[in-house]
């Protein structure tokens, strides 16, 4: 699905990717987060490479809502880390597209 801006002198398409991509990248730049998890359960640390797996981007009319699926360090804050992805991926996706971030969901499904 393509997500459209309008402006003035016309339209601006981006796609789910270039949300999803946001994401995975500032989620695996946050200290604590040691890998993202891939839907068959693999490992994914780098962000150029399968992170689309790890990643939920659902756009509506006004509103993004994305779904992050993360491996933590062991001994971190779990609640603490969580509100950091958060808060920083609904930050770099609206500061980057100009789209509204309505929510961010982070799922810890291991810790290593």
């Amino acid at each position: 699905m393509l997500n459209k801006n309008r402006f003035e002198n016309g339209t601006v398409k981006m796609s789910n990717e270039i949300i999803n991509k946001i994401a995975s990248t500032t989620a695996l730049e946050i200290e604590g987060v040691v890998a993202l998890a891939g839907n068959l359960g693999e490992y994914i640390y780098d962000s150029l490479r399968g992170a689309s797996r790890a990643v939920e981007v659902e756009v509506g009319r006004d509103f993004v809502k994305i779904t992050v699926n993360v491996i933590l360090r062991m001994g971190v804050r779990l609640p603490e880390v969580s509100k950091n992805i958060q808060s920083k991926i609904k930050e770099n996706v609206e500061n980057i597209t100009g789209l509204n971030v309505a929510q961010v969901n982070t799922s810890i499904v291991g810790i290593y």
